[in-house]
């Protein structure tokens, strides 16, 4: 039977609270450092599978169960890491990250559709489109203004939707590592479950005298 010591629940427990915050933060160094954990924690385990002669069976598990999440999911993306993935963990995944970096809202400077008539230039400087003329209206304090406030909200806006989509490519990142770490954790306790009992064999009664 299944048994979870308090140990592993803590080490779970403490992994989705580690990764949910650092999905919430989505910057690189995050990701970075969530990525190092997943490697130096499969790197561990396989290297305690491998040379550990008793109890080998967890570290066994760990690197079974996680190595299987990784490949899944960092070397075949397409199985396990995109929104319409035919893992489950592809979608929640996704869904998750979207809920934590929600899309930008919309200036309202920039609700209504007409765009100024001012275009500006690489210093700001004011430009009639598509080109001045003498017939050209002259280009008001006020137009001026208006026109700086909307591409000023423009270009800002168009930086806030790039910036997103990088918070949600490490936010990704970030959730996949930590399911790969806590896959392994279920797999220790999977191989401790599975592990023979020294001997080969438990009794199933006490030996009784003739």
């Amino acid at each position: 039977m299944l048994r979870l010591s308090l140990s592993g629940l803590m080490g779970l427990v403490a992994v989705s609270a580690i990764g949910l915050a650092a999905m919430k933060a989505g910057s690189a160094a995050a990701s970075g450092v969530a990525t190092g954990i997943m490697v130096t924690s499969l790197a561990v385990a396989s290297l305690g599978a491998m040379v550990r002669t008793s109890p080998a069976a967890p570290w066994r598990g760990f690197a079974v169960f996680g190595g299987a999440y990784f490949i899944v999911t960092f070397l075949r993306p397409d199985l396990g890491w995109e929104e319409r993935s035919p893992m489950p963990a592809g979608a929640l995944v996704a869904r998750a990250s979207d809920l934590l970096h929600p899309i930008p809202e919309r200036p309202d400077v920039l609700a209504g559709s007409v765009t100024p008539r001012i275009r500006l230039d690489e210093q700001g400087n004011p430009v009639i489109y598509p080109r001045s003329s003498p017939t050209s209206a002259p280009v008001s304090e006020r137009e001026l203004e208006e026109a700086r406030r909307y591409y000023d909200a423009r270009d800002a806006y168009n930086l806030a939707f790039r910036e997103r989509d990088k918070r949600l490519e490490n936010s990704r990142r970030i959730a996949h590592a930590s399911l790969t770490v806590a896959s392994g954790l279920v797999g220790a306790v999977v191989g401790r479950a599975m592990a023979p009992s020294p001997g080969g064999r438990r009794p199933s009664a006490l030996p009784v005298d003739p």
